[in-house]
C-alpha cells in the first residue's frame, strides 16, 4: 500500500504506477467500486471515510463520517482536546480558589479570636494588680486612722481632765462689817459720841462693800474667761480632728485616683496592641481575599472560565473517549 504523506494544507497520497498488464483490475475501496474517471493518482480514503476530505474536515473539528461531511471548524482535535483540557484544569482552580475564598472569613475570626484570648492574661494580671495595690493602700488608711484616732482620743481625755482652774477656785469678796457693841465701847473708850463712830463705820463699809463688789465681778469674768479657754480648747481639738480625719480621706482618694490611672493606663495599653495585632489580621484578610480575587478575574479573563458563582463541578474528562469508534457505533459501522 502506498504511504499518505501529510502537507499543512490537506492530504495528498503519492502517486500510485499503474497496475501490470496481466488483465487484473486495480484494487477497489472498501466504500465503493472503483468508477470510471477516477483519479487514478488517489490513494483508497482511510476507512469509515467516504474521500480525503471528510477525513480532512473530521481532523479539524467536522463529522468526516459517512452520512455527512462536516464544517471546518478551524480547529484540530489535538487542539480541542488541549482546549477542553485547560477549560477542566481552570474550572477546578476555580472551584479551588472560591472554595479558599469561602474559608477565609472564617479562618481569620479564629485568628482574632486567638488574638483577644492571648491578651486575656495580661487583662487578668492588670486587674489583679490594681486590686492587690487598693487592697494594700486600704489596709495603711485604716492603720492611718487607728493611730490617729488613738492619739486624738488620747489628747481629748487629757484636755477633759485638766482643765485651766486658775481662776475657779478664787473666793468671794466679804466685806466687813462692824458690830455696835464694838462702836459703843470704841465711843466709850474715846469719848467720840457714838452717832459719829457709827456714820464713819457705815461709811467705810460702803467703801468696802464696793471694793468686794468689784473683786466678785473680776472673780466671775475671770472665771468665766478661764471657762471659755477651756471649750475652746476642747473645740479646737476637734477641729484638730476633723483635719486629720480630712488629710486621712484625702491621701487615701490620691492614692486610690493614681492606682486607677496605672490600671487604666494598663488596660488602655493591652487594648492597644490587641487592635493593633486585629487589624493586622484583618488587614491580612482582606489582602488574602483581593489576592484570591484578582486569580479568579484572571482565570474569568482567559475565557476558560464563566463568572458562575454557583458552578457545580469541572467539565468531565472526555480525553480518554474514542470519537472514532463512537461515530462509527453511531453510524451503524
Amino acid at each position: 500500500m502506498a504511504l499518505i504523506k501529510y502537507t499543512p494544507n490537506r492530504l495528498v497520497a503519492p502517486a500510485v504506477k499503474p497496475a501490470p498488464a496481466t488483465g487484473m483490475a486495480r484494487p477497489m475501496t472498501a466504500q465503493a467500486p472503483q468508477q470510471a474517471g477516477d483519479n487514478d493518482d488517489e490513494a483508497p480514503a482511510p476507512f469509515g471515510y467516504d474521500s480525503w476530505d471528510a477525513f480532512y474536515a473530521s481532523l479539524y473539528g467536522g463529522a468526516g463520517r459517512s452520512g455527512g461531511g462536516g464544517t471546518f471548524t478551524g480547529e484540530t482535535t489535538p487542539q480541542r482536546l488541549a482546549r477542553e483540557a485547560a477549560s477542566r484544569g481552570a474550572v477546578n482552580q476555580a472551584n479551588y480558589l472560591r472554595d479558599a475564598l469561602g474559608q477565609v472569613p472564617g479562618q481569620y475570626q479564629q485568628l482574632i479570636s486567638g488574638v483577644s484570648s492571648a491578651f486575656q492574661p495580661a487583662r487578668s494580671a492588670a486587674e489583679t494588680s490594681y486590686a492587690s495595690a487598693l487592697q494594700a493602700l486600704q489596709g495603711r488608711r485604716t492603720e492611718a486612722e487607728g493611730l490617729t484616732g488613738t492619739s486624738q482620743e488620747a489628747l481629748r481625755s487629757f484636755l477633759a481632765a485638766n482643765p485651766s482652774q486658775a481662776f475657779a477656785s478664787l473666793p468671794a469678796a466679804q466685806a466687813p462689817a462692824l458690830e455696835p457693841n464694838v462702836i459703843a465701847r470704841y465711843a466709850a473708850a474715846t469719848g467720840v459720841p457714838a452717832s459719829s463712830i457709827a456714820q464713819a463705820a457705815a461709811e467705810e463699809s460702803a467703801i468696802l462693800q464696793g471694793n468686794a463688789s468689784g473683786y466678785d465681778r473680776l472673780r466671775g469674768l475671770l472665771q468665766a474667761s478661764e471657762a471659755r479657754a477651756n471649750q475652746s480648747r476642747m473645740t479646737e481639738y476637734e477641729l484638730l480632728k476633723a483635719v486629720q480625719d480630712a488629710q486621712l480621706r484625702t491621701q487615701y482618694g490620691a492614692g486610690a485616683t493614681t492606682l486607677e490611672a496605672q490600671r487604666q493606663a494598663a488596660l488602655n495599653q493591652i487594648a492597644s496592641q490587641e487592635a493593633a495585632q486585629v487589624f493586622a489580621l484583618q488587614q491580612a484578610q482582606a489582602a488574602r481575599e483581593q489576592s484570591l480575587r484578582d486569580a479568579l478575574a484572571s482565570l474569568y479573563g482567559t475565557g476558560n472560565v464563566a463568572y458562575a458563582p454557583g458552578f457545580a463541578g469541572p467539565i468531565p474528562d472526555l480525553s480518554g473517549v474514542d470519537f472514532a469508534a463512537l461515530g462509527r457505533l453511531m453510524g451503524g459501522r
